[in-house]
């Protein structure tokens, strides 16, 4: 596809105005200078033949001739000044339609390419929390590394004047070390991007194709691009670094709610641990002393599990325990608390719930339990389960958790002496 050729404004086109303008202000100076000269001296030297209107009218002449050139410089560089403002403005107001931080950085280079037309030109930024810069976005030859090694920014701009600096060759002086890293990824000028003292990214731009150097007007029009360039990246760096901030916060959070969760939760079945039971229990326990409200405890003991071990092996005896204890708790209420007590041994706190109440419930639990029926590990064999369930209610005798605690051990333990498979309640 052929493009077609830029038309260029003829505003732009006076190139030989600086040449104009001196001779301007040579003639300029010499008319006004011998006008004055000879005006001054006519009366001393008559002989010459001028009179003091004709030293004015050779002032005037001179005037005449200088100001046309004069007037085509300052038309030239007014221009030239409206141009480069139309510039920094047209990229101000693209950046703001950019939705990305990449998007503004094309916009960037392109801006620039358009402009000064180097070799190539490259735009580094550093990632959402690292300090090293990497290639985000440029024109021409990639360079060999894409990645300028960490570096402070004190000792980037150390020594250095504000704004774009020129990198010249390096002679029999070796150059500093950021400036022979410079040299490597080809930069003939390197503007750093600031903003508010803070460094946010680097443009590297090499020679011009032309050979032409950068003028003194074009280094300023590079760092006005370069502070346009700092603001319209900026959000674009501080919403990234937002996010990262966010998104370590979120991990820290998980990882704070895994490790609680794993300090309260049996890993096993999924139950609450001994440790935090005995918490509830105590917590449970004064409350219902205090407002004399009913609270029952069960002990709950999967029978014959070491048979179960021996016989089918450790990986069934665990399905059979995550098994019973999943049962357990489907039974139990959404204020009920259920725990993995120790070994093959669960308990269940029963909140305002009376003896005749927590009765009923474990009849129901031990009528589940026994209907199970659990695959083998691996096997093709069936495991049937049983329960002994011991029963105990809060009695006005009890001012400790621990006595509400060993009556339901004895009840448990009489259920399991009396021949297992059955509910047992406290004397």
């Amino acid at each position: 596809m052929t493009r077609k050729p830029i038309k260029r404004k003829k505003a732009a086109k006076p190139r030989k105005a600086p040449l104009a303008s001196r001779l301007g202000a040579f003639a300029l100076t010499v008319g006004t200078t011998l006008g004055a000269y000879v005006g001054v001296s006519a009366g001393l030297t008559e002989g010459l033949g001028w009179s003091p209107s004709s030293a004015c009218l050779l002032a005037g002449a001179g005037v005449a001739l200088g100001l046309g050139p004069l007037r085509r410089l300052s038309a030239f560089g007014m221009a030239e000044l409206a141009s480069d403002s139309r510039l920094v403005r047209h990229f101000t107001e693209a950046a703001r339609t950019r939705k990305d931080l990449v998007a503004v950085a094309n916009l960037a280079v392109a801006t620039l390419q358009k402009a000064f037309k180097p070799h190539h030109l490259f735009l580094w930024l550093p990632p959402a929390g690292e300090p090293s810069l990497h290639l985000v976005a440029g024109h021409g030859r990639l360079p060999a590394s894409m990645v300028i090694p960490e570096f402070s920014m004190r000792q980037l701009l150390k020594g250095r004047p504000e704004g774009p600096w020129v990198l010249e060759d390096p002679g029999a002086k070796p150059p500093e070390a950021f400036d022979q890293l410079m040299l490597q990824v080809g930069a003939h000028v390197c503007v750093p991007l600031t903003l508010h003292g803070q460094l946010l990214g680097l443009i590297t731009m090499g020679k011009r194709r032309t050979g032409r150097p950068y003028d003194a007007r074009e280094l300023d029009l590079v760092a006005r691009l370069g502070a346009a360039i700092s603001a319209a990246l900026a959000p674009h760096q501080l919403r990234a670094e937002q996010a990262l901030h966010l998104s370590k916060l979120e991990a820290v959070s998980r990882l704070y709610v895994d490790a609680q969760k794993k300090a309260v939760t049996d890993g096993l079945t999924g139950l609450t641990t001994h440790m935090h039971f005995q918490e509830q229990l105590a917590k449970r326990f004064y409350e219902a002393r205090r407002f004399e409200q009913p609270i029952s405890l069960l002990f709950i003991d999967i029978d014959h599990f070491k048979r179960i071990n021996d016989t089918f092996g450790h990986l069934t005896g665990d399905e059979v325990l995550r098994v019973v204890a999943q049962t357990v708790q489907e039974t139990a209420r959404s204020c009920d608390t259920v725990a993995r007590y120790g070994g093959e041994e669960l308990a269940m706190l029963l909140p305002q719930t009376d003896l005749e109440g927590a009765y009923i419930l474990a009849e129901r639990l031990r009528e589940v339990v026994r209907d199970l029926s659990i695959q083998e590990a691996n096997g093709p064999r069936m495991v049937s389960v049983t329960v002994s369930i011991g029963v105990a209610q809060l009695q006005a005798e009890d001012m400790t958790p621990a006595s509400l605690l060993d009556r339901a051990d004895r009840a448990v333990y009489e259920a399991k002496h009396r021949g297992r498979n059955q509910v047992m309640l406290s004397a």
